[in-house]
């Protein structure tokens, strides 16, 4: 994730970007590797500032083709259904393995934008048609899926499960 790692006496200075002089060469050259390091961040380790979207960071924000019109891609999370008697918002998710820029299809990860949109949903505790939400589930295919992405989702508030082939039932990981 960096540049270069410097040791000052006891201490480690990490360094990377030095030669970004605006806001969005930083994220040109940082956001892919911020996202790794939320992913694999240890519980609680996260956080996830009010987004500040200006037409500028239109590559890591809207939903589109991340080649041809240069935005963040595909969703990742899909609404599935809302449960008003358990007052349960559920998506379904899908990433793949192989990023897109080696040739594999969109959605490679989950979105910052889709974590900001359950971090909000969780906060107001409603969805956006206004149904009250006490629990966000979100229902990976498979297990790589559900542990690769689970850190950013469960550090704003979302439950995280994938489904079992053997059995049909979906199984919560919570660490």
């Amino acid at each position: 994730m960096w540049d270069r790692v410097e040791k000052v006496g006891d201490v480690r200075v990490c360094i990377r970007g030095l030669d970004c002089l605006t806001e969005h060469d930083w994220l040109g050259k940082t956001f892919e590797s911020t996202m790794e390091l939320a992913r694999i961040a240890k519980p609680k380790l996260t956080y996830y500032d009010p987004p500040h979207v200006h037409k500028a960071f239109t590559a890591w924000w809207e939903y589109g083709d991340l080649i041809s019109e240069k935005k963040a891609g595909y969703p990742a999370l899909t609404l599935t259904g809302y449960d008003p008697r358990t007052k349960t918002l559920e998506f379904a998710g899908y990433v793949t393995n192989t990023p897109l820029i080696r040739g594999g299809p969109d959605p490679r990860n989950v979105l910052i934008r889709e974590i900001h949109e359950v971090r909000w949903i969780v906060g107001s505790k409603q969805d956006r048609a206004g149904n009250p939400v006490d629990c966000v589930r979100i229902v990976f295919l498979e297990e790589w899926m559900a542990r690769r992405e689970r850190r950013p989702l469960l550090d704003v508030g979302a439950r995280v499960f994938f489904m079992d082939r053997k059995t049909g039932n979906d199984i919560e990981i919570n660490d």
